[in-house]
């Protein structure tokens, strides 16, 4: 199809210059819900002004919903099923396999990434390709100071460690302010992710709902480095990306975080791209994924590249329609965790089948909250589609545990491979008491509350005195 006239203008005046400066602004644990665009909430203003000068992804989603896994589909457009990881620790990205910024540092760009949150840390392979790869949780950019102000840390493992919003951002614009042209900027903001902690000024706002004085206080930020970003003429003429890995349950479904199910709540993810100049502003209401990314804004400035994801240059650019495709979704969590099955499903618009010991059929076009379960109504075409689909993704997860986390983790008990957890015959609708007895007993654990936390795993245990995790 020869491209409109419109798009050949704007390449022209994309690429008569500079190849244009690309900045990730991306937040963990964000649920779609609680941004302003799909919300009544008054949470985002900040983002909601990003979306409006950008191309939004109207039905976008992750394959996974645990971090490290779904911020590995982003910058290598791959699908876990491809890439091999499954979970936040105890896995790394393939060395074969390369990331956006291993590219764009092969095409000239300066490759800069600031991480809010443990499960992206120095050394699982996300971090090769950038020139700078700052993980440095304890370290206030301002100060300096390690012991001060600091979010939390977790005990020796600092499984949970992280810093907050306002650090991401200063350090954000410290970096682009020294950095070389063209760059890419990659943002982790990971506060909205447990233990929900905000600043007082947002924790007063949000007595009754501190994760969303956590998403407030993150939006309150982004605004900062936004209006920074104009300070600096960096908003205008660049590509600005922003995203979420996933949601989080908030309760619903029997889920109060995320990882352990498929529901919308935690798979639904907002998405953006924000062109230069703001050329094209539209939403695009078709099924996209978090692995179309990459290809996206590679092929936007002439960088061919192929995936599980795919470009969505031509229907930014012209009138053309995203054809329907199936996307298989799937979380091992439960089965690491607690040696429960795992859970797989597909995702083939309107329906969303789920496969487990208790099945389900969801029609998202009428039931968006996934309220009804239709099973087995469609369910056998949907399996069928999902096993056709797996046909063609060869599984290669990796078995070998890094030796950075095989240390840190075996030696504290925290994670062992499945192999080891004894298979339990419960079905997912029983998990909320396992997980919400071992989530307590750990707050208190990690708080120093140690009596507390034997009490609670004590009280479960004679009940289930041979539970793994509960015993670890």
């Amino acid at each position: 199809m020869k491209k409109s006239i419109f798009f050949l203008l704007f390449s022209l005046s994309l690429f008569a210059q500079d190849m244009p400066n690309i900045i990730w602004i991306t937040v963990d644990t964000l649920r779609k819900d609680y941004v302003g665009k799909w919300s009544s909430k008054n949470l985002s203003p900040n983002i909601d002004s990003l979306l409006k000068d950008s191309v939004v992804l109207d039905n976008c989603f992750t394959p996974t919903p645990i971090t490290f896994p779904s911020y590995t589909s982003a910058l290598t457009g791959m699908h876990p099923l491809r890439h091999g990881v499954f979970f936040n620790t105890g896995y790394s990205v393939p060395e074969n396999l390369k990331t956006i910024a291993e590219i764009l540092k092969e095409n000239g760009y300066y490759t800069i990434s600031v991480i809010g949150g443990n499960p992206l840390h120095y050394g699982k392979g996300l971090e090769r390709g950038f020139d700078i790869y700052d993980d440095e949780f304890l370290k206030r950019p301002k100060t300096g100071n390690p012991l001060f102000n600091i979010k939390i840390i977790e005990q020796a493992i600092g499984e949970m460690s992280q810093r907050p919003a306002e650090d991401i951002t200063e350090m954000g614009l410290n970096y682009i302010k020294n950095a070389k042209n063209p760059y890419f900027l990659f943002l982790h903001y990971y506060d909205p992710h447990t233990p929900y902690n905000p600043p007082k000024e947002f924790s007063k706002k949000h007595l009754d709902n501190l994760y969303a004085g956590e998403v407030e206080y993150t939006d309150n930020s982004i605004g900062r480095f936004l209006k920074e970003l104009k300070k600096l003429n960096e908003y205008d003429k660049n590509i600005i990306v922003f995203f979420s890995d996933h949601g989080e349950g908030l309760g619903e479904h029997s889920e109060n975080e995320h990882g352990f199910f498929l529901y919308n709540t935690t798979i639904s993810i907002a998405a953006s791209i924000k062109l230069p100049f703001s050329k094209i502003k539209k939403d695009i209401n078709e099924i996209t994924t978090i692995m179309d990314i990459t290809p996206t804004i590679l092929d936007l400035i002439g960088i061919k590249f192929k995936g599980d994801g795919i470009s969505l240059k031509n229907a930014i650019f012209e009138k053309q329609k995203i054809k329907n495709r199936d996307l298989i979704i799937q979380t091992k969590m439960g089965n690491l965790y607690f040696g429960f099955e795992e859970i797989n499903g597909i995702l083939s618009y309107p329906f969303k089948a789920v496969f487990s010991s208790q099945p389900e059929v969801f029609n998202l076009s009428k039931d968006i909250k996934e309220e009804k379960n239709l099973y087995p109504e469609n369910f056998r075409e949907m399996k069928k589609i999902y096993v056709d689909l797996l046909k063609n993704i060869s599984e290669k997860e990796k078995k070998e545990f890094k030796t950075e986390d095989n240390k840190k983790l075996k030696s504290l008990g925290y994670l062992t491979p499945a192999k080891n957890l004894p298979k339990k015959d419960i079905p997912p609708s029983k998990w909320k008491e396992i997980i919400d007895i071992y989530r307590d007993g750990n707050t208190y654990h990690f708080s120093g509350k140690y009596l507390e936390a034997i009490k609670i795993y004590s009280d479960y245990l004679k009940k289930d005195p041979m539970n793994f995790r509960i015993l670890m």
